[in-house]
């Protein structure tokens, strides 16, 4: 055979992929779309991941819920009730204005029941797409919450979710209606049990409170009571060795001053663990049962409260501040407790920081209830930055709080060092794991393209050479996309700087069906010749934790 009848062996290998495409297609022609119903496989088998991160909790399977109903949104002009901000916002504190473009004006919300909640979500998100695991964590949350209390609920409470983060991602309204954060790329990293247990404690906490003309619980009462019932601010943490921390260094706040307040214009974490662990002291020391009467019969008021105290523990909040602090000077928090603790704090002031500058809708939380916003507060409240630059910071932001709870403090410190640097930059992504990030979506763009464009060649550019896609995933170039966009909501770089590896959900419409629409991918990537490309990509399910026990 002579050099010019040979055929070259890119040509061959592409035939041949071309071939398994053909027989691809034949399948899904004959009925295998069942393979990517948008309803989450639960048999599948998670991909493996390298060992230097976690992206994803374990995946537990869960009940379903109920079915979905549909419901519209009421238009209101009137000011709500006051919100309780958990997540760290200040009611009083609605800044820029949305400058996104408008929901359709049909607008509604969708809504599943559980048997203690009504959970309101947009149509098409993420909360769709988990409510069988949304209802099922909830629930054993309301459980926690409902034990740690001591109280009885036999109704249903509304709980909005929303796909944006604001402020720290949670909020509780009158009448116990709850605003939450639920979104594939939710930056703040807070597990979704941890809200519904803070969340939940401030709504049952409003049946506690005794009729009065006026007022009710401070600050360090209201908030204190929820981290102590959840076991920690944003997880299970250990809130006295922290707060012992706190207490020897000069960010310590007096609890007269939280009590006297704006509680709200504290700094944030600081604030809270002090309240949860003074709370904890109380419950702990002297009954739950007092520390619910205070809660009942305080008014806000220094001079009611004080007296009330006295009444309730024989002493007054001077005192027990000081008997609280000299229980916390006898305990020997580690040095690892103290850095940890320093840097949860910087990272929260980062992301807080990072929303002011890149994501200033993020600062935004609204007077009203969900139930009574008006439709420029559902444009904001419905729209996520997806601009290179966010995703970048954000997805380190969120390895950084992954990093920081597998107990990798340097890498947690390194990701929030380069993150900062952006921010003093101005959003500049100049730092290696950043610029490496900035690339690996540009990657994933070039491949999302080639997909839309059915360009063989193309897809084939952004694949590793060792690393050739599926059957599954060359399927995709003969199927008529009109819509197709890979987001990455995971992504963490090697410490070598070589590989990374990440979460993607895939958007997708194609001759009017939503084939792979909402799945999720777990994705690796390699730098093979200065240049990333796609190492693998597997099937992943949504993973929501349980409460602790």
């Amino acid at each position: 055979m002579t050099r010019g009848s040979q055929t070259p062996p890119g040509t061959r290998r592409r035939l041949a992929w071309l071939l398994c495409v053909a027989a691809l297609l034949a399948a899904l022609l004959g009925g295998a779309w069942l393979l990517h119903d948008t309803q989450p496989n639960r048999g599948a088998t998670p991909s493996r991941t390298p060992s230097w991160v976690t992206l994803v909790p374990t995946f537990t399977a869960l009940p379903s819920a109920t079915p979905v109903a549909a419901l519209a949104v009421p238009e209101a002009t009137q000011t709500g009730a006051q919100v309780t901000a958990p997540g760290g916002a200040d009611p009083q504190a609605p800044t820029e204005t949305a400058t996104v473009e408008a929901p359709p004006v049909e607008f509604t919300w969708a809504i599943s029941n559980t048997q203690h909640y009504s959970f309101h979500y947009a149509p098409g998100t993420a909360a769709e797409r988990d409510l069988p695991q949304i209802g099922a964590v909830a629930e054993a949350a309301f459980r926690r919450t409902r034990q740690a209390l001591g109280t009885e609920f036999d109704g249903q409470m509304k709980i909005y979710l929303v796909p944006r983060v604001f402020w720290q991602g949670a909020a509780t309204y009158g009448d116990k209606v709850q605003l939450i954060s639920y979104l594939d790329r939710n930056y703040t990293e807070i597990e979704m049990w941890s809200y519904f247990t803070h969340e939940g404690t401030h709504a049952l906490a409003q049946d506690l409170i005794q009729p009065k003309q006026e007022g009710g619980p401070d600050g360090v009462l209201v908030e204190g009571l929820a981290v102590w019932a959840t076991g920690g601010h944003y997880d299970v943490e250990p809130i006295d060795a922290w707060a012992a921390v706190t207490a020897a260094s000069e960010s310590y706040i007096p609890l007269t001053s939280l009590r006297a307040g704006p509680f709200y214009d504290f700094q944030h974490e600081i604030s809270y663990l002090e309240a949860g662990s003074f709370v904890k002291y109380l419950a702990e020391r002297y009954g739950l049962d007092k520390l619910k009467d205070l809660y009942g019969e305080a008014t806000g008021q220094a001079e009611h409260d004080e007296a009330l105290v006295s009444r309730l523990y024989g002493k007054g909040y001077e005192s027990l501040e000081a008997d609280w602090l000299a229980y916390l000077e006898m305990l020997s928090p580690t040095a690892e407790d103290s850095q940890t603790w320093s840097l949860v704090v910087r990272s929260f002031d980062l992301m807080r920081r990072y929303e002011t500058a890149m994501d200033p809708d993020a600062r935004i939380l609204p007077n009203q209830s969900p139930t009574d916003w008006t439709s420029d507060t559902l444009r904001i409240f419905l729209h996520q930055e997806q601009a290179p630059a966010n995703v970048v910071l954000e997805t380190a932001l969120i390895a950084a709080q992954i990093h920081l709870r597998n107990g990798d403090l340097d890498r947690a410190s390194s990701l929030l060092d380069d993150v900062e640097a952006s921010l003093e930059a101005g959003g500049q992504l100049a730092r290696p794991s950043l610029e490496a990030r900035l690339r690996i979506l540009d990657l994933v763009e070039s491949q999302d393209r080639a997909i839309l464009e059915a360009d063989v060649e193309a897809y084939e550019g952004t694949w590793a050479g060792l690393h050739s896609p599926s059957t599954t995933q060359a399927g995709h170039l003969l199927l008529r996309f009109s819509e197709y966009r890979q987001e990455v909501i995971r992504l963490d770089v090697a410490p070598d700087g070589q590989g990374a590896q990440g979460v993607v959900v895939v958007h997708a419409q194609v001759d009017g069906s939503d084939f792979e629409d909402g799945r999720l991918f777990g994705v690796t990537f390699v730098l093979q010749s200065g240049d990333w490309r796609m190492a693998g990509r597997e099937p992943m399910e949504p993973s929501l934790s349980l409460p602790p026990p």
